[in-house]
């Protein structure tokens, strides 16, 4: 514990301790002339203050406990709040919420930590950085401590500020397993956003107040703005991912929350849980489609999307370049087939990463649409889905008969360019071959190109397999 039984300019320390990991602290008493800075909370009275000296500038392993004298000036039903004075960018002073605070058998005032972070390290400054907006906590062998008071004669004991409570997450993807888990984040700087949307750093030089979210993920912040409702609170990660949410009031009937014991103590509570996106989303690799003839010397040839009816077929899943990963499943107008990886025994050659286990025949006419979903190599992040759609037409028939009974589509694998292919030359014709007869494809095409930023229409000129009397494409 670290007390401080005077409460004027710096004096002797009160206590001299070690730790047990070897740190000597040296305790000392301020008054408010040593420090002109407040936190930016009207209504509150400056306490006293405590400065803790350490060479060693320790982490604890366990929260210390701070005991200050009762001030002299605070009255029966005062409720005290502990802040730790932190420099910042540019000369700037902030405050970090620490703890409440509540008088002990002794009459002094002891820090009661939950949900409050307590004492725990020796951050005295913080910094972010122009470019990335990473922000990192230095530390420094004194700590300032500054206990502040306020009281209200109508609510005796209850603080003047809000409460802004929750947990920080983050998503974070691990192998195995496909669906992100959402793990607790320690050192995130949580902090009230104005009416404008901005951070208190975003604000000139006055102080801003701000809270460290625990090892637990948990916060809790002063907002002296804060009455009731909803309010904006922003959390910033040390890499600089930033995340604003709202916090809305808490019920203080909802008995399944540990706010409803802070509610009794508290006026105003608000709760928010904070959620950073992952700092990097596991990709699933690209995969090509192949629907291929099987031979009977059991060779695979690619029917170049387009087949007759009652073919035996070979479709197969092919990475690209570089890339690898797992078929899970696999469906042919949503009719599930089992996968496996490719051990030729369907056909030799061109050999695929997966297939299909068994051969397809399509018995009837008509359009193939073939979906597969693809994880990355770990089984983690978000499945991707592929499609390829092939035509299936009865002996000796093309694509120039309408399908009864669905929607025209294109054929996958006669699209010049691929789709999502990138790095494509600009004097490469763009095809796109249908399953059937399409009209009024003038009135439905759109090109658009990226400019200055964004998209904007491009003029293209479209040709058919024919022209109508006025001249114009009619397929």
């Amino acid at each position: 514990r670290a007390r401080a039984d005077c409460n004027s300019p710096l004096k002797e320390p009160s206590l001299l301790a070690v730790n047990a990991q070897g740190a000597v602290f040296k305790v000392e008493s301020f008054g408010p002339e040593v420090f002109s800075e407040r936190p930016p909370w009207p209504e509150a009275h400056f306490g006293t203050g405590l400065r803790i000296t350490s060479e060693q500038k320790p982490t604890l392993q366990k929260e210390g406990k701070l005991i200050f004298p009762r001030p002299a000036d605070a009255p029966d039903g005062a409720f005290f709040y502990v802040v730790r004075r932190v420099t910042g960018p540019n000369g700037r002073v902030d405050f970090e919420t620490v703890d409440h605070a509540f008088p002990n058998a002794e009459g002094k005032i002891e820090t009661a930590s939950p949900p409050w972070s307590g004492w725990g390290d020796s951050a005295d400054s913080w910094n972010i950085a122009t470019q990335t907006q990473a922000i990192g906590f230095g530390v420094g062998a004194i700590v300032n401590m500054m206990l502040m008071w306020t009281w209200e004669s109508q609510l005796p004991g209850i603080p003047l500020p809000g409460a802004l409570l929750g947990t920080a997450y983050e998503i974070r993807y691990v192998p195995d397993k496909p669906e992100p888990e959402y793990v607790p984040v320690e050192g995130a700087m949580i902090s009230a956003v104005d009416e404008s949307g901005a951070v208190f750093w975003e604000n000139g030089s006055t102080p801003g107040v701000f809270a460290r979210s625990q090892k637990d993920g948990r916060f809790a912040l002063w907002d002296w703005r804060y009455t009731g409702g909803t309010v904006r609170v922003n959390g910033h990660m040390p890499d600089g991912r930033a995340v604003t949410v709202t916090a809305f009031e808490a019920n203080p009937l909802d008995s399944k929350t540990f706010f409803t014991q802070l509610i009794q103590k508290y006026r105003n509570v608000a709760n928010a849980n904070i959620t950073f996106p992952p700092l990097q989303v596991p990709v699933s690799p690209e995969v090509e489609i192949r629907v291929m003839r099987l031979t009977n010397d059991l060779q695979r040839v690619d029917i170049n999307g387009i087949t007759t009816t009652n073919t035996t077929l070979v479709i197969g899943f092919k990475f690209k370049s570089g890339a690898s990963g797992e078929v899970t499943s696999a469906s042919v107008n949503g009719e599930e087939f089992q996968v496996k990886r490719d051990d030729q025994s369907l056909g030799k050659t061109p050999l695929m990463d997966f297939i299909i286990a068994n051969p397809y025949s399509a018995t009837a006419a008509g359009k193939y649409s073939i979906k597969a979903t693809i994880v990355n190599p770990l089984q983690s992040g978000p499945a991707v889905v592929a499609e390829s759609t092939f035509l299936v037409v009865a002996e000796g028939g093309s694509n120039g008969v309408s399908l009864q009974g669905v929607a025209p589509d294109w054929i996958t694998k006669k699209l010049v360019p691929k789709p999502n292919e990138f790095g494509v030359p600009l004097n490469v014709l763009p095809q796109v071959v249908f399953t059937e007869p399409v009209v009024n494809v003038l009135n439905g095409v759109q090109f658009t190109k990226s400019a200055n930023g964004g998209t904007q229409d491009a003029p293209f000129i479209l040709s058919g397999v024919g022209l109508d009397a006025n001249g114009f494409p009619y397929a």
